[in-house]
């Protein structure tokens, strides 16, 4: 007679076989079977006859073994092939979505996604032409729709047949061009690189119909009409803070006001704060750069109280920036034997900008940071080195011949109290193989700069070449829970707290978690996940597919 633990599993294959929850407690011995995965079997069977229908109505056949190779593995080209499409993007107003499952009632606003929305005739992830995504949620149903950034790139590449005009991340048109482009975006008569604001949208706190699109340059900065998706304007600053270079990342602070900063070759980091919708930005301070070349700088954190401004040992290649080349790691240098800066600036303008040594490390992101007595914990995905630039290439991503590199979630603590003791970098996690490699990391919002317990992140279940996991992670406790489906990449996964009618606070988990995901048939849905038990509630499946997205929020109806 079988076990209940051997029943439960071949229940499991039988009724879901791809979708997995994985809870990983603080102990590392073996999850018992029965805690693998809790939807009931009713819940198991009707959830996949939705699918099924979805599915059918989309115009797609469901075919088990279309998504797998020959050896029986399910396979993630489809997927891939989906979202590094080369087709010309599709502008699509408004449509309502097929919901598999149940959406939540109180689910009231829209999740906004930025990223590429063609990437035909480029080289490499971070190249693709912006598309901004929109899934609107009212009463416990879904509507989509998605429109292409239009910058000055972009409407130059259309025109061209999809030839770049403007050199891109590492796209690169002639070196006449390139150096023509790079030298007066440094004097500030031209764009630059490129204004292809592909990598974040920011709503404009405080107002709903108000979206800001940006990348990693000052040119690259778009309003968008968050209501229709149109492009508005180019955003100029009537300010005269030196600096083209930015990041995609700026921090909102509680009052709605964004503290981020600029940097040029051979100058400083300006690091400023500008008030909600206002075109100046105020100075808060200056920090000396540790050489006459910028490091990259994708992205920093703010406390309640302080601004942590990161600068790890990887310099961009000015060379490889004017000339369109390649440097070591894309067009960055890495420095491996220099330890890392931390810049703590109070962002009450007061006091001196202090410099915390920590060990070398890279990253593209954090998780967090927030205040503890006198020492700040700032949480990160933790990367020896730039290689993970390397793996982004579109011949390499296409062909599956990347390897993910590890990225565990990891704690820097400075003790301001202690200024020539250099900065520590700790394990959070008890199992760093539960998720191989924490990227696009997030938290409940109102956590954002705060204490708090819980994070999400996109992740890899072996065996794997991309992101085919959304992780819950407990950093009191040490735990994971992972969400699979083989074959699927999902992307940046999106807390968005319950919302309540009277506007009172709820537990921190309490909530749901959307993520956008591309499946074994190259199907393309929002995945929504309680955000406690990470159980799956439904699939918001979109009538059409997109590219690759990066960055984006949710914004609350104008109700709430």
């Amino acid at each position: 007679l079988e076990s209940r633990t051997e029943r439960i599993e071949r229940m499991k294959t039988s009724c879901f076989p791809s979708t997995t929850l994985v809870i990983r407690p603080t102990s590392t011995r073996p999850v018992p079977a029965t805690h693998t995965l809790r939807r009931t079997t009713t819940q198991q069977h009707a959830l996949l006859k939705e699918r099924d229908m979805a599915s059918a109505d989309s115009g797609a056949t469901r075919d088990p073994m279309s998504a797998q190779n020959p050896s029986g593995k399910v396979s993630y080209q489809a997927a891939i092939n989906a979202l590094l499409t080369e087709d010309l993007p599709v502008d699509h107003n408004e449509l309502e979505a097929k919901v598999t499952g149940e959406l939540p009632k109180w689910l009231d606003g829209a999740l906004y996604k930025n990223g590429p929305g063609t990437y035909k005739n480029l080289m490499h992830l971070f190249d693709g032409y912006s598309c901004i995504a929109k899934t609107r949620f009212a009463d416990g149903r879904a509507y989509v729709s998605n429109k292409q950034l239009k910058s000055q790139a972009w409407q130059q590449y259309a025109a061209s047949g999809q030839q770049p005009q403007l050199a891109e991340f590492l796209t690169s048109v002639s070196i006449l061009q390139s150096l023509k482009g790079f030298l007066l975006g440094l004097l500030g008569l031209g764009p630059g690189f490129t204004d292809n604001a592909t990598v974040n949208i920011l709503p404009v706190p405080g107002d709903v119909h108000r979206g800001i699109a940006m990348t990693e340059d000052i040119p690259g900065t778009y309003e968008v009409n968050l209501e229709n998706l149109e492009t508005v304007r180019q955003v100029k600053y009537s300010d005269k803070l030196p600096g083209i270079l930015t990041t995609a990342h700026p921090s909102v602070m509680p009052d709605g006001s964004i503290v981020n900063f600029t940097s040029a070759p051979g100058g400083r980091y300006t690091v400023y704060r500008q008030k909600p919708g206002a075109p100046v930005r105020e100075k808060l301070a200056e920090v000396p750069m540790r050489a006459r070349v910028p490091c990259w700088i994708h992205d920093f954190k703010c406390s309640e109280n302080y601004m942590l401004l990161p600068e790890t040992p990887c310099y961009f290649n000015l060379k490889a920036l004017a000339l369109g080349t390649r440097a070591e790691f894309a067009v960055m240098d890495w420095y491996g034997d220099q330890s890392a800066l931390v810049h703590v600036i109070p962002l009450d303008g007061k006091g001196p900008v202090r410099t915390f040594r920590a060990p070398n490390y890279f990253t593209f992101h954090y998780m967090n940071v927030y205040e503890e007595g006198s020492k700040l914990h700032m949480d990160f995905s933790h990367h020896k080195d730039p290689e993970m630039l390397n793996t982004l290439y579109l011949d390499v991503m296409r062909k599956g011949e990347r390897a993910i590199t590890k990225g565990p979630l990891r704690r820097l603590t400075i003790d301001l109290d202690k200024p020539d003791q250099e900065a520590t970098i700790t394990d959070l996690m008890r199992d760093n193989s539960s998720y191989h490699q924490c990227e696009f990391p997030s938290v409940n919002p109102d956590y954002m700069g705060k204490p708090y317990r819980y994070g999400y992140s996109a992740g890899s279940v072996p065996p794997h070449t991309y992101s085919n996991a959304v992780v819950k992670y407990d950093v009191q406790q040490g735990e994971t829970k992972v969400w699979h489906e083989a074959g699927a990449i999902a992307l940046e996964p999106v807390m968005v707290p319950r919302q309540t009618e009277d506007g009172t606070a709820v537990a921190e988990d309490d909530g749901v978690v959307l993520t956008m995901v591309t499946d074994a048939n190259a199907k393309c849905f929002v995945l929504v996940q309680d955000a406690s038990s990470f159980e799956e509630l439904a699939r918001v499946w979109l009538p059409y597919n997109l590219a690759y997205s990066f960055h984006g929020r949710f914004a609350p109806s104008a109700k709430r």
